[in-house]
Order: C-alpha cells, then sequence, then structure tokens
C-alpha cells in the first residue's frame, strides 16, 4: 500500500494486450502472488491488482522469452470517495448518466 505494507487478499488480474483477462490470482498474507503459464504470444501484458478499500493500480510487464520470473511490484492507494448528483440542463436529475473520474497530475490546473 502507500505505506509500504503489504496488502494479503488483493485480486491480482493479467491481461493481454487486447485487455483480455489471461490469468488470476491472490495476494497471500505477505502481499505475494505467483501467476503461472503466462502466454508466449505477448510481448508485454498489464497486472492489474484490486483491494477492497483502496483503488486500483496497473502495471504493463515487458515480456522476454527467457525471462523465467518476472518481479512486479504495485502500490495501491487508500481510495477516495467522490459524490455528486448528475442534473439535466433544466436542472432535473439525470438516471443513467456515465460518470468518469480523472486524475490530473497537474493539482495547478
Amino acid at each position: 500500500d502507500e505505506r509500504e505494507q503489504p496488502v494479503p487478499a488483493a485480486k491480482v488480474t493479467v491481461l493481454d494486450d487486447r485487455r483480455d483477462i489471461v490469468r488470476g490470482a491472490m495476494s497471500d498474507g505477505t502481499g505475494t502472488f505467483l501467476v503461472n503459464d503466462l502466454p508466449l504470444r505477448c510481448e508485454s501484458l498489464v497486472v492489474r491488482v484490486e483491494a477492497k478499500g483502496m483503488a486500483a493500480a496497473e502495471q504493463i510487464v515487458r515480456l522476454r522469452w527467457f525471462d523465467a520470473r518476472v518481479a512486479v511490484a504495485l502500490r495501491l492507494r487508500s481510495a477516495d470517495t467522490l459524490r455528486g448528483q448528475v442534473l439535466s440542463g433544466d436542472g432535473a436529475p439525470l438516471a443513467g448518466a456515465d460518470v468518469v473520474a480523472l486524475h490530473d497530475a497537474d493539482p495547478t490546473s
């Protein structure tokens, strides 16, 4: 996590270059996970980690055919909560709207 503590029982998902799920695992009590039998057809994979109360994290992992193991370290942050109400142009509540939260790397803009 953000305090560099292990996160047990985190859901680990490995995605291919088309974002299809190829494998999955759970982290153990030490935050460690192992994913075997990765497809050799991919030059890179995306490792996604999710845990309750934490924001998901992803990392692209480049694969080389001669690598027997690849180490990945992801740092999860505490999840924030965003609450609001979506209104139509006339001020009426708007049901079914898609809401997307974007992270701005520059806090001054």
